[in-house]
């Protein structure tokens, strides 16, 4: 389905696609908590700035892998470097959409 596309575009457009992005990243984390394996989520590149939300957010869970979507750039790849080494400790992994 197109939902997912539909609704982030909508999003995007009322400039509330950082809220949207991060309310999907929640309730991943909250709806997977019992399921096996690494749980992959897509995300903004902006949630980076986050880190806080972030390691709250999957406090409960490891073996997480943090999808940095290519719909935004990614301007400061020293930030995407710090955040990385910051979050590893949460069991908490960024790798590249796509």
């Amino acid at each position: 389905m197109m939902i997912p596309v539909i609704l982030f575009s909508i999003a995007k457009s009322v400039k509330v696609a950082l809220e949207l992005d991060q309310t999907c990243m929640k309730l991943a984390a909250q709806y997977a908590q019992k399921l096996p394996g690494s749980l992959m989520v897509n995300i903004l590149p902006r949630n980076l700035y986050f880190i806080e939300y972030l390691t709250e957010v999957f406090k409960n869970r490891r073996n997480v892998i943090l999808e940095v979507s290519e719909s935004e750039a990614i301007n400061n790849f020293d930030l995407v470097k710090e955040v990385q080494k910051q979050i590893q400790g949460h069991g908490i992994e960024i790798s590249a959409d796509d």
